[in-house]
């Protein structure tokens, strides 16, 4: 599951994770553009697919969460890739860092935090109890996952 999937960074993890096997679920604000991207990837041998996500707002991550579950019945990766900024918040010639609204800026700190926190811990209660006890049993090596050239590497360490 990829949190702002259809995003710049969060497509690209998309196809990443596509091409190295995995089955993907885009979640992203905009349902068709979830939606488009995980028919492409579909198209391009891959099973993936879209789900609207409001990442600020835990009912409709729960119902993300739903949704994965019926399609999936389980989900092993969260990339919590939604996050951003908004032009009110940035400083520029015309909007000194003195006069930044307070109101942009905690849209931007509840985005990146907020947004980040709820998914985590929607989707960690899930997949606490299915996990947990494996993780006990079977330790398995620290795997290391980088992006680079649009590729999905693992390194276990």
């Amino acid at each position: 599951m990829v949190t702002g999937g259809a995003g710049i960074l969060g497509r690209a993890i998309c196809r990443a994770l596509v091409r190295a096997g995995a089955r993907v679920v885009v979640l992203d604000l905009c349902l068709e553009s979830a939606q488009a991207l995980a028919a492409e990837r579909c198209a391009a041998s891959g099973e993936a697919i879209g789900v609207g996500c409001d990442v600020l707002d835990r009912s409709s991550v729960e119902a993300a969460a739903r949704g994965v579950l019926e399609k999936f019945g389980r989900a092993d990766i969260l990339v919590n890739g939604a996050g951003g900024n908004r032009p009110q918040a940035k400083t520029s010639a015309d909007q000194p860092f003195f006069d930044l609204p307070a109101d942009a800026m905690r849209s931007v700190v509840d985005l990146n935090l907020l947004g980040t926190m709820l998914p985590s811990q929607v989707f960690g209660k899930w997949q606490y109890p299915l996990c947990w006890p494996t993780l006990i049993r079977q330790p398995r090596p620290l795997r290391a996952w980088s992006l680079s050239d649009d590729r999905l590497n693992c390194r276990t360490g």
